[in-house]
């Protein structure tokens, strides 16, 4: 195999492939991209990309370099595509979408993008190994990927190719293991701001067949944030049968089944399905889209019934706290005003009290026994009080 090395100095910066059909990643093991992440092992090869296990020496942790495979570097849409990726994901905050801290192109023009690294397994692997997976389990694994495409859906983002390969169940240390939506790779951008992109590529498919609406499959470009909602609708219904949706010796089969055929009823297959979530099911896998969940908001809330019970009840709580928490900052802040506010000073006036000079009273008749010391004490007692202290002129202001 051909190599070429590409120097900066006395460090080599990165050793790049030229066979243009090989596997393996663009850059060898030991190479410094950017300047700054240190390449290791290839992780996994795809159809388009290569991903490669590397550190970001100067943040040192760990991450993984994607990088667009050189055949597929001549042809522009498919280079927009693997930006756009990285732009889209860029663009989520939600902790279940991968992170994506960095993008570029090597000196080769390869286009790469720079994400966090991540231990685990996809939702095909772990459907294969285990099989059915217990109803909470499998609800709260897409209640998860909801959250990541209510946000996406709210940036007039569609993923377009939402799959079991495509959810991955990421191991947390310390924590439980955590949802990751990843590829947006042929998401369609559908946002005011940003005019709608359509990629399409000479004899391949823009998706997987087995999970594309119908109305994906009929036209490409007439699909909008309801095809997420039937894409969910099927890997829900595979984590829960254990088996594969629509299947076909050939695409044309498979396509015909999304478009005539019903799957057969959740509880047929899964005996134990409460017969609500089977009407859920059957709503998100209506040929109708307007038969389908408004929206992933709408889909996600008609899950969360069947979802475990922490999650249920930090979603179930998470309004009315924050209402809580709303109205008593609202007090708070009144309170604090109305205890800021300056004092009233009452000012006090003094009222002169006119001097009362003391009263005889007349002479009261003689009386003996008791009838003298009452009266004498029902007489009103006129107590003198002092003249007030006299106010001295003020001198005159000699105008």
């Amino acid at each position: 195999m051909a190599t070429r090395t590409l120097s900066s100095g006395n460090e080599c910066v990165a050793i790049v492939r030229d066979d243009a059909d090989t596997n393996e990643a663009p850059v060898e093991s030991g190479a410094l991209v950017a300047d700054k992440y240190r390449v290791g092992s290839t992780i996994a090869t795809g159809g388009m990309g290569i991903i490669v296990a590397c550190t970001d020496e100067l943040l040192g942790r760990p991450v993984v370099l994607k990088f667009l495979k050189r055949r597929w570097c001549k042809k522009k849409e498919v280079v927009e595509r693997f930006l756009r990726e990285a732009r889209s994901a860029a663009r989520i905050r939600s902790e279940h979408v991968v992170r994506v801290y960095d993008a570029g192109k090597i000196e080769s023009g390869i286009p790469y993008m720079v994400m966090e690294q991540l231990e685990g397994e996809d939702l095909e692997s772990l459907r294969r190994a285990r099989g059915p997976l217990p109803i909470e389990e499998a609800v709260d694994m897409c209640v998860q990927a909801l959250d990541a495409i209510v946000e996406a859906h709210e940036h007039g983002i569609v993923h377009r190719d939402l799959k079991p390969s495509n959810l991955f169940l990421a191991a947390r240390r310390g924590k439980a293991p955590i949802i990751k939506v990843l590829d947006f790779g042929i998401s369609k951008i559908v946002s005011e701001q940003e005019p709608t992109v359509h990629i399409t590529r000479t004899g391949s498919m823009m998706g997987s067949p087995g999970y594309m609406s119908p109305e994906q499959v009929r036209n490409m470009k007439h699909v909008d944030r309801r095809t997420d909602v039937w894409s969910l609708g099927v890997i829900l219904y595979e984590l829960l049968s254990g088996e594969n949706a629509f299947t076909g010796q050939t695409i044309g089969e498979v396509f015909t089944k999304i478009r005539e055929e019903d799957l057969p009823p959740l509880r047929k297959v899964r005996a134990d399905a409460p017969a609500k979530l089977e009407a859920v099911l059957r709503r998100c896998l209506a040929r109708k889209r307007d038969d389908r969940f408004e929206s992933a908001s709408e889909l996600r809330q008609a899950l969360l019934p069947f979802a475990a019970q922490p999650m249920r009840a930090s979603r179930k709580w998470h309004l009315p706290i924050g209402a809580l928490v709303a109205i008593a900052l609202l007090a708070w802040i009144g309170w604090r005003t109305l205890d800021e506010r300056p004092a009233v000073v009452t000012s006090q006036i003094a009222v002169p009290v006119p001097h009362v000079s003391p009263t005889v009273s007349p002479p009261t008749p003689h009386r003996s026994g008791s009838a003298t010391a009452s009266a004498t004490e029902m007489a009103p007692r006129v107590t003198p009080r002092a003249a007030p202290p006299k106010t001295p002129r003020r001198p005159p202001l000699g105008i």
